[in-house]
């Protein structure tokens, strides 16, 4: 690791549901990501980040900032 990095992130995607904010659990049951970088195929991605949900006509959406590893 880099000496003058104090802290390295994986930025990852995960999805929570309940009834209020202090009762939300992961979707999965368990604490890990649903969607990482590697996930992306489209782009060599550094990071996902930002997700936000759109429902329309029945379905879920999900729209994602990706950071473009070779465009920075």
């Amino acid at each position: 690791m880099d000496e003058n990095k104090l802290f390295s992130y994986d930025w990852s995607i995960s999805i929570y549901q309940g009834e209020s904010v202090d009762k939300l659990r992961s979707i999965t049951g368990e604490d890990i990501p649903i969607i990482t970088a590697k996930d992306v195929t489209d782009v060599q991605a550094e990071f996902v980040a930002d997700p936000f949900m759109h429902f329309s006509n029945g379905v879920w959406h999900m729209y994602f900032e990706v950071l473009n590893k070779a465009t920075g």
